[in-house]
């Protein structure tokens, strides 16, 4: 068996359907590859495999207690035949020669490979402001797991996932970072392969829901702290984005206020960023008219990050804002 693709799932059936009938519809050799779906205890209707067609493999395992992705992906790996190991998400639909392009990089003599993921445009007219996608087209120092490829022997070396990843808000944020920089640590050696394309779907989300999830980026401290090559995906070290920095330079402007209306100049910067962000979605023309008038709650939810990261910051020892 040439390479097992993972895929963890709970509760998204819609987007599982769609997941799975892009990596069915592989131009690699269906004998070459088999399907590994992961159902992490869904509650809403149990997950269902589609009867597979001559020469597919597709293997479902069932778990009655969530336990987030970390563990449903290493109960894959208990079963994955593969020399290859190629991970994606059930929100995910690979571009049909996906595995062809990943397997090349790891031809190629890379023991972690990374792909291109950009947000699904088939999804862009139901994006709103608060929409959540994954906006990956360059190397990725994160190693996110919605689009990457290992050596079998390498992974399991490795240790496999670590399943501590979980923010307090119950998010699991991290675990395949810290996968992939103790594997690089160890001398596995990694790189990007540009034509390996997955489109990450475009889901809607409310300002509550969207506020929540911000929880999860506690999680990223003790990664930069441990793994300085993770700050490759930020602004620096010590400071996540440049939202960030203009959002503290627009605090400083609201405080100076108090004594000076010209403090309220201060918010332009963050203003004219947000306004102008090009990692924000691709959505349709009155959506983005749409994101500008949210943009205070934009800032609001700017600055409740920063809080987080404080706070994770002083208990991790170690400034990441």
């Amino acid at each position: 068996m040439r390479v097992s693709v993972v895929v963890p799932t709970r509760d998204r059936s819609y987007y599982l359907s769609r997941c799975l009938t892009a990596l069915r519809a592989q131009t690699l050799p269906a004998g070459e590859y088999e399907i590994i779906v992961v159902d992490d205890g869904s509650a809403r209707q149990p997950v269902e495999l589609p009867a597979p067609s001559a020469g597919e493999r597709i293997r479902l395992v069932r778990r009655e207690v969530p336990a987030g992705p970390a563990t449903a992906r290493n109960d894959a790996l208990a079963l994955a035949q593969g020399a290859i190991l190629a991970f994606t998400d059930d929100d995910c639909r690979p571009e049909r020669d996906w595995l062809e392009a990943g397997c090349r990089a790891i031809d190629r003599g890379l023991d972690i490979a990374t792909g291109r993921t950009i947000p699904d445009p088939q999804d862009k007219v139901a994006a709103g402001p608060f929409a959540y996608s994954m906006n990956m087209p360059g190397p990725d120092p994160r190693f996110s797991t919605c689009n990457c490829f290992y050596r079998a022997d390498v992974l399991r070396a490795a240790g496999g996932f670590r399943g501590e990843f979980y923010s307090s808000a119950g998010y699991h944020f991290g675990e395949d970072t810290d996968l992939a920089w103790r594997a690089i640590e160890s001398g596995a050696r990694s790189g990007f392969a540009g034509d390996a394309i997955v489109y990450h779907a475009v889901r809607p989300q409310t300002f509550g829901e969207h506020l929540r999830s911000r929880r999860r980026l506690e999680n990223l401290v003790p990664l930069v702290k441990r793994y300085p090559g993770v700050k490759r995906a930020h602004l620096s070290s010590h400071v996540y984005s440049w939202s960030h920095l203009f959002a503290y330079v627009a605090i400083g402007g609201l405080v100076g206020s108090l004594a000076s209306p010209w403090g309220l100049a201060l918010l332009l910067p963050y203003a004219l960023w947000r306004s102008r962000d090009k990692r924000r979605l691709p959505t349709a023309p009155w959506a983005f008219a749409w994101r500008n008038r949210a943009m205070p709650l934009f800032f609001l939810a700017d600055v409740y990050e920063c809080w987080v990261l404080a706070r994770a910051s002083l208990r991790h020892r170690h400034v990441f804002l």
